[in-house]
């Protein structure tokens, strides 16, 4: 990987590296907020059937 060769490409290299950490902060929680909602669906509708199936 060459170096940046003037200032605003260093800028730019700079920003683009904090652009990437940010967007993969937001698909980390994105995927986190739907595992979560996902398992607690999951778990939530089983326990209604087993309460069902006691009745």
């Amino acid at each position: 990987f060459q170096d940046a060769s003037s200032p605003i490409i260093e800028e730019l290299v700079e920003f683009h590296d904090h652009a990437l950490i940010v967007a993969l902060a937001i698909c980390s929680l994105v995927l986190y907020l739907l595992t979560v909602i996902l398992t607690e669906k999951l778990s939530s509708s089983t326990v209604d059937a087993q309460e069902i199936e006691l009745v």
